[in-house]
């Protein structure tokens, strides 16, 4: 059967009231009705893009634009997106001749009796705007998605635009730089060195990029393929330990795509930068890969998870330059396509570069924590949504998409196979190639040969949002596990002796979702269950997964009267673990967990003394970050010497980069409440929060589980604050510092600051409601697991 027409996505037009008065002036944003007129209107766009890099970020950049398009009609206006402010346009001129500059509500728009039917020019002298740019003291980036190219220069911004990019760069004489296109040539001038690129490939405008600044570089024939990667790591140790794990797993990765869609790599080159305090965990620009440096860079002592982090990773950001790049989404209705096929292709990719991964065992502890906590709550949405205007597509990012929609497409590889499956994306990367395609498309390909009826699979898993619940226990792991299962109180001893792995570890799960529900057991209970697990455990990954649940109980579901009572013993078990680990990476996550928990006075001397010595019990093996974390622990447990701390750590830091970071967090971890209440002021201003990195980490220090009684009053203006977040700031950011507000609260008052802000505001924004709802959801749920406590 044809599925396509159950999945087509409604247009819905901007209402009138969101227009300027000029009625010929697009809706601000780039509204869907905008997009299909111009993908009608126009074809073929080639930029040429000229940027004047200054050394000081607080220079304006300037620039210059030309764009060429083939026009199919000329019987309106045309416009060109551009979110600058007035005056930030210089001059404009269309087939040779000078126009009026026309910049309105986020656009330059083109008089119709200046346009001609075929080839069209336009150039464009504009300042472009900084917000994406990411510009730093030494070096900058640009990040784009999934419409912030029309805040750096005049686009059209939407994904099935696809264009070629000619790209100039005048930078400080000792920068470095990379984008899509190969360097063509670097030549010095008086103040300045010009980087002309060669044109991209064919691409969509949040995949352009370039990145400038003092970097290093390593240049190495990898697979058959030459790789560029540049870095600003100083960490010795860590250089070695990485560089070449770095180009492998790249270089199998590569070659397993190759195989698996029988299409060759798309792109003329492939090259990657590690980036500090990147806002993502990477960015697919085909050939130019931006990676979260300290996500790449691991040093001797990594644990296990950290390893197949990195490898998932790279993995991942390298499977979209099929699944993203090649082929692109329409529109950003379909992003979680691009996600899911990377992070799909990426769990069969890690157990490949990583010997003894069992693939089942990570793609369950993957994917089902992340998914459950957001289908669980009351924000939870479906994986595939409506997007009216693509200034809303940010919202659209979350767990959903990466984890739940994974599991999704592990259901469907079952109920199709796997060769109908490989074959069926085989055909669509080939058809779409260099173009757009949407979920319908690639449905209509896998339907062809499929024997199921695939219309109420694809209603339930993708039309519909939330986690189903049944009423018989799991029995089979390898069927569809994903939901919430009774337990039986009785047999929760016998967890740690099942044998198979991944029943095992969703048994845990399972039980962990129980307990924050409400069912089944006491925190308390769970917490004796967990220790007693973790004794017997000896797969890496279920340990981890225990040690993530086990902080998430200790300090979100225990009251602070029960975690008291519980911590000694707690204490004393987490460091009986860590002496009796045989693996170095276990002893260290022992230690660690045993750092992030420890209440005893005891304890926080023993933290001190391996701070101060930099003496790590023995058999673990600590990094430079790691001190600068015991050092956060002990600002928050407020040792005596806490400032003298932290102003130690300052001095011990030589990295530029991490050495920012740290005097930026400073005042988050002050012992004074003032300083913080001043710290927290300051996020109010947009250009501090433009290392969200940073800023995550430092909300996350202000709202410490040993703090929440004094950052309640942070609650109402965090979330005043919001809305201004997911306009100024990245995809990720509203989620992000959400959960670093709301994660670790359980009191009273804490939840009525968020009730009574969602009562304020009955019509507030439904995307960013949903995410406040998914951020509180455990402050909701500790709340009654704590009711019900109190009550028996």
């Amino acid at each position: 059967m044809n599925l396509s027409r159950y999945l087509l996505a409604a247009a819905i037009c901007m209402g009138a009231a969101h227009c300027s008065v000029d009625k010929t002036a697009p809706a601000a944003g780039v509204p869907l009705s905008l997009a299909q007129q111009r993908k009608a209107q126009l074809s073929q766009p080639v930029y040429s893009l000229r940027f004047q890099v200054p050394a000081d970020k607080k220079q304006p950049v300037a620039a210059e634009a030309q764009i060429s398009f083939n026009l199919l009609s000329d019987s309106a206006d045309l416009a060109l997106d551009f979110k600058q402010a007035a005056g930030s346009v210089k001059k404009v001129m269309l087939n040779e001749q000078e126009i009026p500059v026309r910049h309105e509500n986020e656009h330059i728009l083109l008089p119709q009796n200046k346009l001609v039917k075929g080839p069209n020019k336009v150039a464009i002298v504009f300042e472009a705007g900084d917000a994406a740019l990411n510009r730093n003291n030494d070096y900058m980036y640009a990040l784009f998605v999934p419409d912030k190219a029309r805040t750096a220069f005049p686009c059209f911004d939407q994904p099935d635009m696809k264009a070629v990019y000619a790209l100039t760069l005048d930078l400080p004489g000792d920068w470095q730089a990379m984008s899509n296109g190969p360097v063509l040539q670097s030549t010095p001038q008086d103040s300045f060195t010009r980087w002309q690129f060669a044109p991209s490939d064919t691409i969509s405008t949040y995949l352009f990029s370039f990145a400038a600044g003092k970097f290093r570089s390593e240049t190495r024939m990898a697979g058959g393929r030459e790789m560029q990667f540049l870095y600003r790591e100083t960490d010795s140790s860590k250089l070695a330990a990485s560089m070449s794990a770095i180009f492998d797993i790249h270089v199998q990765s590569l070659a397993f795509l190759e195989k698996y869609t029988g299409v060759p790599f798309p792109f003329k080159k492939f090259s990657f930068a590690a980036i500090p305090d990147f806002q993502f965990g990477g960015m697919e620009h085909p050939g130019a890969i931006w990676y979260n440096a300290s996500s790449l860079f691991l040093d001797g002592s990594a644990t296990r998870s950290q390893l197949i982090g990195r490898a998932n990773l790279i993995a991942h950001e390298t499977a979209h330059m099929w699944f993203g790049d090649l082929v692109t989404m329409q529109w950003f209705n379909d992003v979680w396509m691009k996600e899911v096929f990377a992070n799909f292709m990426a769990d069969k990719i890690v157990p490949l570069v990583l010997t003894n991964e069992l693939a089942d065992l990570k793609f369950m502890t993957d994917h089902f924590p992340a998914a459950y906590s957001v289908d669980r709550t009351a924000g939870a949405n479906p994986i595939r949504q409506p997007l009216d205007n693509l200034n809303e597509a940010g919202s659209l990012y979350g767990a959903i998409i990466y984890h739940k929609a994974p599991i999704m497409m592990q259901q469907l590889e079952r109920l199709i196979g796997a060769q109908a499956l490989q074959a069926g994306l085989g055909t669509y990367l080939k058809k779409y190639a260099f173009s757009n395609a949407s979920w319908p498309d690639l449905i209509t390909i896998l339907d062809e040969p499929a024997a199921q009826d695939l219309v109420a699979w694809n209603d339930s898993w993708v039309n519909k949002a939330g986690r189903p619940g049944y009423n018989e226990p799991l029995t089979d792991p390898k069927g569809n596990t994903y939901g919430l299962f009774p337990v039986d109180t009785g047999t929760l001893s016998s967890i740690p002796s099942i044998k198979d792995p991944v029943l095992r570890a969703f048994s845990w799960l399972n039980l962990y979702e129980n307990v924050i529900d409400g069912k089944a057991v006491s925190p308390q209970r769970w917490l004796q269950l967990a220790m007693t697990g973790m004794r017997q455990e000896k797969e890496e990954l279920i340990t981890q997964l225990l040690l993530n649940e086990l902080q998430s109980i200790y300090w979100v579901y225990l009251t602070p009267a029960q975690r008291t009572a519980e911590s000694d013993r707690l204490e004393a078990t987490l460091q009986q673990l860590q002496q009796q680990a045989a693996q170095p990476n276990l002893k260290k996550l022992f230690f660690k967990s045993w750092m992030r928990m420890a209440l005893s006075a005891g304890a926080r001397e023993t933290i001190y003394r391996t701070w101060k010595h930099q003496e790590p019990p023995a058999g673990v093996k600590l990094s430079d970050d790691d001190y600068a974390e015991l050092a956060a622990e002990l600002a928050i447990r407020q040792h005596p010497d806490a400032a003298a701390i932290l102003e130690e750590q300052a001095g011990r830091i030589s990295n530029p980069d991490k050495k920012m970071r740290w005097a930026f967090l400073q005042p988050s971890l002050a012992q004074d409440q003032a300083t913080r209440d001043k710290f927290f002021e300051s996020l109010k201003l947009l250009d501090n929060r433009r290392k969200e990195a940073w800023v995550n980490t430092a909300v996350g220090y202000l709202h410490h589980p040993l703090r929440t009684d004094s950052a309640v009053k942070y609650i109402r203006p965090s979330l005043e604050l919001l809305q201004e977040i997911q306009q100024t700031g990245d995809i990720f950011f509203p989620a992000n510092f959400l959960a670093a507000t709301l994660g670790v609260h359980q009191s009273a008052a804490a939840e009525k600051e968020v009730k009574d802000f969602l009562a304020a505001y009955p019509d507030y924004n439904p995307r960013l409601k949903n995410k406040l709802l998914q951020a509180a959801d455990p402050l909701f749920r500790a709340r009654k697991v704590q009711e019900q406590g109190a009550m028996q």
